[in-house]
């Protein structure tokens, strides 16, 4: 089963994947992925879909859209709590 830290890693991987640009190291809990890593609903979508891809889960319509506004350890919670 998987541990908050290494969901964390797994999601800046994604991250990473999606936008070479942005830097992982710099990525936080606190980060919030619409305003500080400034994805749009483009790339909200390719993430949403990749999480579900790595941790083998589907996001309701609700959670998908209120990712939008979400940090990344609010991410980390869903998918723990999916995952669990």
């Amino acid at each position: 089963m998987a541990n908050r830290e290494s969901v964390i890693e797994s999601l800046k991987n994604l991250i990473e994947e999606s936008n070479p640009s942005i830097d992982v190291n710099a990525i936080s809990e606190d980060t919030k992925l619409e305003e500080d890593l400034q994805m749009g609903s483009l790339e909200m979508y390719e993430l949403t879909m990749a999480v579900e891809e790595e941790f083998d889960f589907t996001f309701d319509d609700e959670e998908q859209e209120k990712l939008m506004d979400a940090s990344v350890g609010a991410l980390v919670e869903v998918i723990l709590e999916k995952i669990s």
